[in-house]
């Protein structure tokens, strides 16, 4: 018989008695309308400098890198620019236009001794300070508002805009705004030689510059369309062509048009038709219209809207999709002069950039995947983004113009589609990461537990991530503003760092995080040359009694 003082019989391990908030998810972005206390975890009451992932994580943007520079060939500095047949066509003040190739290389296209070369010799553009571009099947016609407009073809070659019989463009509108609706190319914001601010020009059916008094064949007519608008209209602010309509923008409302339609006079006289109107649906200015897949996107005072055909009726349906930060866009683009604002579609990322022209440099980006069926609002802000103006080439590429500091350079933002693209620091000269950091914070709601009452014990935070930057995670208790703990992380990616105060922010032994709370706020910032990506955060506590 055998006697053992100690037991043989296996004993269960104690039960943890740690519970776990474990917050991912945060593809719900930038949410300045609910309050951080009622808020759903998915999204965000600050946002700054991130981009979601399709997976609902939060990335920081891409940063931009010097493309070219067009002070040798042209006079004055980058006033409007767009992409036409792998080049960019580039607008100066001084009226001079440049193209730039796929390698950055800048050619003067447009300027004084290029116009006196013309058969017959004609006159160059005087200084302009603002301009529309219209593609014309295989050319680009670009409007200044004080000047005949001109007409880029597919080789580059510029001339003015002219009626194809007669070669003369006497009775070409001068006009600050111009699109393609329906086969007809309309023109509005007349200024000279008489100021007519509602009306719009329309040429006859297939051409770009034949107009009202040139010969027959000929159905270009003009209308007046302000006394269409139901609360008036003191000028057009843009027009764009969407299907076989022409929308036309004021301030605080749009007008629908469609265009095609003839009476039973011989010859037949073109008469449009005002078919709805957009009430509340405005416009800042011409440059904040961008067509994306369906819809025709546009930006008002009142927010960033969105038009669209409905399949049923055939009529266009609107709304406004900025509802989310709404308050922050009504308080902040009204600051700027009504010219600086503009807006650019990056297709790469989904996402729609409205540039708001304000000395931080910030842009409001609302990001969308009707596939993918989310969408989401993020804010950036950074001296790469403080610039004139911007476009996008035909692959995706985002180009940006004008910056505040270097008034003839060109940037390009980074992707991760083509190589060598991958810019994460502002400004950057050279591929080496070399460049402006970029400041980041994300800041989540107010977390409970499910359990608002009942005081908690916070002992551990792993945060799941990607990337090598280093980052701070701060949080704050029970609604009070000072930061109650902070602790220094790096991305999962990175080398462990000799600094002992920064750890990977994921790791299996798990990081001692001790704060007694009932509610908690997770704020994680920082200033990265280099990738991050934030895809969850957990927390483990215990349960303690209702009382602090």
């Amino acid at each position: 018989m055998n006697v053992s003082l100690f037991s043989t019989s296996p004993k269960k391990l104690p039960k943890s008695r740690l519970e776990e908030i474990v917050l991912r998810g945060f593809g719900g972005g930038w949410n300045v309308v609910d309050e951080d206390t009622n808020m759903e975890a998915k999204f965000q009451p600050d946002l700054l400098n991130f981009r979601r992932t399709p997976s609902g994580a939060q990335k920081l943007r891409w940063g931009t890198k010097r493309f070219s520079d067009v002070a040798p060939v042209v006079a004055g500095t980058i006033l409007d620019m767009e992409y036409f047949n792998n080049r960019l066509i580039v607008v100066m003040t001084s009226g001079e236009i440049a193209s730039v190739d796929g390698f950055g290389v800048p050619a003067v296209i447009w300027n004084a001794a290029i116009a006196a070369a013309l058969l017959p010799p004609a006159g160059p553009w005087n200084p302009v300070t603002q301009v529309d571009f219209v593609p014309w099947k295989s050319n680009l016609i670009i409007h200044s508002g004080n000047n005949k407009p001109i007409i880029i073809n597919s080789a580059y070659a510029v001339k003015y805009l002219a009626d194809d019989a007669t070669g003369s463009n006497v009775n070409v509108p001068i006009g600050k705004y111009g699109c393609i609706a329906a086969n007809y190319h309309c023109v509005a914001g007349i200024m000279t030689p008489t100021l007519e601010p509602t009306t719009v020009y329309i040429s006859s059916k297939g051409t770009s510059g034949t107009f009202p008094s040139d010969p027959l064949p000929n159905d270009a007519i003009s209308i007046d369309v302000g006394a269409f608008a139901p609360t008036g209209a003191p000028e057009i602010l843009g027009i764009a062509g969407y299907r076989h309509f022409l929308i036309v923008f004021f301030r605080s409302q749009s007008l629908i048009i469609q265009l095609g339609n003839y009476d039973q006079a011989e010859p037949p006289r073109h008469t449009p038709d005002f078919v709805d109107e957009m009430p509340q649906f405005g416009l800042i200015n011409h440059r904040c219209i961008a067509t994306i897949e369906n819809d025709l996107r546009f930006a008002s005072y009142d927010g960033m809207s969105s038009a669209k055909r409905n399949l049923f009726s055939g009529n266009i349906d609107s709304k406004f999709l900025s509802s989310l930060i709404e308050p922050i866009w009504r308080a902040g683009l009204p600051t700027v002069q009504p010219i600086q604002p503009f807006m650019v579609q990056n297709p790469i990322d989904h996402s729609t950039y409205q540039f708001t022209g304000d000395p931080q440099g910030t842009v409001y980006v609302y990001q969308a995947n009707e596939q993918l069926r989310f969408e989401s609002w993020t804010r950036y802000e950074g001296t790469g983004l403080n610039v004139v103006c911007g476009c996008r080439s035909f692959l995706g590429r985002v180009f940006l113009g004008g910056h505040v500091s270097a008034r003839t350079t060109i940037y390009r933002m980074g992707n991760d589609v083509f190589p060598n693209e991958e810019y994460h620091s502002d400004m950057q000269v050279a591929s080496d990461g070399d460049g402006q950091p970029i400041t980041f914070r994300m800041e989540l709601p107010w977390i409970d537990g499910r359990t608002p009452m009942r005081t908690k014990q916070l002992r551990f935070v792993s945060i799941d991530s990607r990337g090598i930057e280093e980052f701070h995670l701060a949080a704050k208790v029970d609604f009070q503003a000072p930061d109650a703990l902070t602790a220094r992380f790096m991305g999962n990616d990175a080398v462990l760092s000799i600094d002992p105060t920064i750890s990977k922010s994921n790791d299996p032994r798990l990081y001692g995080f001790p704060l007694k709370f009932k509610t908690i706020k997770a704020i994680i910032s920082g200033i990265a040359k280099n990738t991050l990506t934030i895809a969850s955060i957990r927390f483990l506590f215990s349960k303690g009694r209702f009382r602090r």
